[in-house]
């Protein structure tokens, strides 16, 4: 069978550029090397290359013991097809150095993407953190604490690292006392009473932090929905613009959060307060 057909145009080429490092760094020892690498996506085609695009930064799950950014290259690619610059951050690890080395690298990242604005077609004034499961914890506690000193680094000191957004998937938002909270520290919070303060969320809430999505499985055994729940209440009587969504019959990280459904939810929000001119 011969045809010809003529393709309808849906959306553009998306190009990727992969194992940029933005920082380097070095486990507790001093001893390891650990060159830092995110992976980018952004929309190609006539008129598209260097407009300057709202950037989406992802920060992939791993119980703070992993950071694999490829793994949220296909999900992140959808926004990218969508009009976003779209990265996927690697962030040190609890097993090479302890808090606040996380947080630190993902505020780095956003720091290296705003210095390379120009390089990538950016709009640096149009920057939203996600995650999901720890990687949400990391991206709700950096879009919180713009100004924590114990959070910064000497990587691009010239450029911001707040955000307009933030989202945040079944994170463990409450830390105090569990084992996800000595693996990240590296120790009890009784041996570092002044640092673990530090990895608790709520108390970083105020009225100037950016709007935020929150979602969570309803059958999530691995994060209690609870947790997801108590943030938002706290977001809410803080001041804070927020819009939380239980998926029914879903787990943590289950196939549900890669339907269409939930990624026009997240585009919609990010349309909202992304866009020129917006909320």
């Amino acid at each position: 069978m011969r045809q010809t057909i003529t393709p309808q145009i849906e959306h553009p080429e998306v190009i990727q550029f992969g194992d940029i490092v933005y920082a380097n760094r070095f486990d507790d020892y001093h001893q390891e090397s650990i060159p830092l690498k995110l992976h980018l996506l952004r929309p190609n085609g006539q008129g598209n290359r260097w407009d300057r695009l709202p950037l989406f930064v992802w920060v992939a799950g791993g119980g703070f013991r992993k950071s694999t950014p490829l793994y949220a290259l296909p999900f992140l690619t959808w926004f990218a097809q969508r009009g976003f610059v779209a990265a996927s951050v690697q962030h040190r690890t609890c097993t090479q150095q302890a808090f606040p080395a996380a947080v630190q690298d993902v505020k780095a990242a956003v720091r290296f993407l705003r210095s390379r604005a120009d390089v990538y077609g950016i709009d640096p004034e149009r920057v939203a953190l996600g995650g999901e499961s720890a990687g949400g914890y990391l991206a709700a506690l950096a879009g919180l604490c713009p100004d924590e000193p114990a959070f910064k680094t000497s990587d691009w000191p010239e450029a911001p690292d707040d955000v307009q957004a933030v989202v945040s998937w079944y994170a463990p938002f409450t830390l105090k006392g569990s084992p996800l909270q000595s693996d990240l520290l590296g120790d009890s919070a009784e041996q570092l009473p002044g640092i673990a303060g530090l990895t608790e969320i709520e108390p970083h809430i105020t009225v100037d932090a950016p709007p935020f999505l929150l979602m969570h499985g309803v059958k999530d055994a691995v994060v209690p929905v609870t947790q997801s729940r108590m943030f938002y209440e706290a977001l809410v009587r803080a001041g804070v613009e927020a819009e939380y969504y239980e998926l029914e019959g879903a787990g943590h990280g289950s196939i549900e959060f890669v339907q269409p459904q939930v990624q026009q939810i997240v585009l919609s929000f990010l349309n909202k307060h992304l866009t020129i001119g917006g909320s």
